[in-house]
């Protein structure tokens, strides 16, 4: 399958530029901070005293998931002590988002063909045009679900990518249970 979709399709030809591209790009970054840094020393004009920055990315990165790790159990206890309900909720984007058709298989997914409703000329437009669209689909579930359920609404979200690049948003949802029947009829629309 994915052997004919690698020799014959632009777009695959692109996704595979990209992530060289986005790799290369966030390994450049990384280094000018760290070059930045490494070669300027910060001087308090009032004391006289130096300093030099070391920068870390992996420190950096472990920290700011602790973070966000802490964040989300503090949402989640706060939740339980309010005797909330929780639920995990995906938000895809539409197909026409996705650039590829593709087969589940034992070693993850398998790309077999391009997409024929895919409705834009690059992934990269795809991916700009998808966050907009991602945004908007939380957007209208999130404040229809506010205006029912009120103060009593905790929720958790993150934004993932696909192999592709294109994103969808994972949500934990924390409410009081009668809500539940409205939340997923919500959802469901």
């Amino acid at each position: 399958y994915s052997k004919k979709l690698q020799n014959n399709s632009t777009l695959y030809t692109e996704l595979q530029e990209n992530q060289k591209l986005y790799y290369e790009h966030s390994f450049e970054k990384e280094n000018k901070q760290k070059n930045f840094l490494k070669y300027n020393q910060f001087i308090n004009t009032k004391t006289g005293e130096t300093l030099q920055l070391d920068y870390d990315f992996e420190k950096k990165y472990k920290e700011y998931s602790k973070i966000t790790e802490q964040r989300a159990l503090t949402i989640q206890e706060l939740a339980k002590r309010k005797e909330c309900c929780s639920v995990f909720i995906t938000l895809p984007l539409p197909s026409h988002f996705h650039p590829f058709r593709s087969i589940s298989t034992p070693k993850g997914r398998l790309y077999v063909e391009e997409n024929k409703d895919f409705a834009f000329s690059t992934i990269k437009e795809a991916v700009s045009c998808g966050y907009q669209e991602l945004n908007n689909i939380y957007q209208t579930f999130y404040k229809r679900v506010k205006n029912y359920v009120k103060d009593d609404l905790y929720y958790v979200k993150a934004i993932e990518n696909h192999q592709t690049s294109i994103p969808h948003l994972h949500l934990v949802l924390y409410f009081p249970l009668e809500k539940f029947d409205f939340v997923k009829g919500v959802f469901k629309r």
